[in-house]
């Protein structure tokens, strides 16, 4: 979310990015994040897998769709609340 862009994470013990400790209890051992409001990032969507590795273009491709559609969603109820 800090740089608006997908995140895409092979695995969680080896990227800096990650708070290990967040994970370290959990499943999870990859991950993607899309961050949802292209202007000002708001929150994000995510993927998580229990084994690592690289998603698919389309797993990555259906995650951005998803937060394209959470974007508009969030901006209609802004818009919403002005009126």
């Amino acid at each position: 979310m800090k740089h608006r862009e997908v995140a895409v994470i092979g695995d969680v013990f080896n990227d800096p990015r990650v708070p290990l400790e967040a994970y370290r209890t959990t499943f999870v051992r990859s991950m993607v994040m899309v961050p949802i409001g292209q202007v000002e990032p708001i929150a994000a969507i995510g993927a998580y897998w229990s084994e690592t590795g690289q998603p698919s273009e389309s797993e990555i491709a259906l995650l951005e769709a998803l937060a394209r559609a959470a974007s508009v969603a969030v901006e209609n109820a802004r818009l919403a609340r002005r009126t």
